[in-house]
Parts: structure tokens; C-alpha cells; sequence
């Protein structure tokens, strides 16, 4: 299993990407409870929990991402295919953010009117977007060829 994690880029990005995902969302959640006591705009509580949990996320991703490479590094090349590959992929979020923010942030807001508590609504739509995202990026990268495997790129 864990070769299939390092050697298999389906996988190794699709599981980085939904436990910095998880890990992103309960490590802002404290902070989003903190946000919570201080800001009564929905809108802004929403926008401001979004920032958080994306900073956060994006952050873990790359750590996860380079755990994968660090097998690899020894070879000064790597470390260009490393910088390179995580660049492809982040840039490939920033553009589905667009759609992970409408979904997150638009469920979090109507979990918020329909009585959720704001941290438990918070929590809620952003796994579930988490899987929703997960879907239409791998989707998008068979298509792209984004899975083309390590030991061909190394």
C-alpha cells in the first residue's frame, strides 16, 4: 500500500490532497470557532473561514507532497521536478478553489440559515466539498495527463 502511495501519482496526490484537506479543516476549525465570536457578518465569517482553512490546506499539501519526493531527492534533478510538480498542482487548486469556494462557502451559508452551529457547518461543507473537488480534479488530470507516473518523470 505504501508503494502504491509513493510510486502511484493517482494516488499519492489524491490522498495528500484530501488528508491536507481534512487536517486543513480541523486545524482551522478552532481558529473559525475563534472567528465566530468575533465577526456576526455571515459573509465575512464565511470568507474569513475560507482563507484560513486555504492557507492551511495549501501549506500541508505541499509538506505531504514533498514526503512523496524525499525518496526521490537525491538526484539533484528531482528537486526541479519536485519545484515543478507542485507548482502544476497548486496552480491546478488556485483554479478549482473557484469552484471548492462556491461549494464550501455557499454550503457553509445555507447549513448557517438552516440553524448549524458556525463551526459545525464550517466543517461540514468543507469535507464534503473535499470529495466533490477530489472528483473533478482527477477527472481533469487523466485527461491532462497529470497522473503520468514518478518513476517516468525521475
Amino acid at each position: 500500500m505504501f508503494k502504491a502511495y509513493r510510486e502511484k501519482r493517482i494516488v499519492h496526490i489524491n490522498v495528500n490532497i484530501i488528508l491536507a484537506g481534512i487536517f486543513s479543516t480541523m486545524l482551522a476549525s478552532y481558529p473559525v470557532f475563534v472567528a465566530s465570536s468575533l465577526i456576526q457578518n455571515m459573509w465575512v465569517f464565511a470568507l474569513v473561514s475560507f482563507v484560513i482553512d486555504g492557507v492551511i490546506d495549501f501549506a500541508l499539501f505541499g509538506l505531504l507532497h514533498f514526503f512523496v519526493y524525499a525518496f526521490h531527492l537525491k538526484k539533484n534533478l528531482a528537486v526541479n521536478i519536485f519545484f515543478n510538480d507542485i507548482v502544476r498542482i497548486q496552480k491546478q487548486r488556485i483554479i478549482l478553489s473557484v469552484l471548492f469556494f462556491v461549494l464550501a462557502v455557499s454550503g457553509h451559508l445555507v447549513l448557517l440559515h438552516l440553524g448549524f452551529n458556525q463551526t459545525g457547518s464550517y466543517v461540514v461543507s468543507y469535507i464534503l466539498s473535499i470529495f466533490i473537488i477530489r472528483i473533478v480534479h482527477t477527472y481533469l488530470g487523466l485527461k491532462r495527463g497529470l497522473f503520468v507516473e514518478l518513476r517516468k518523470k525521475l
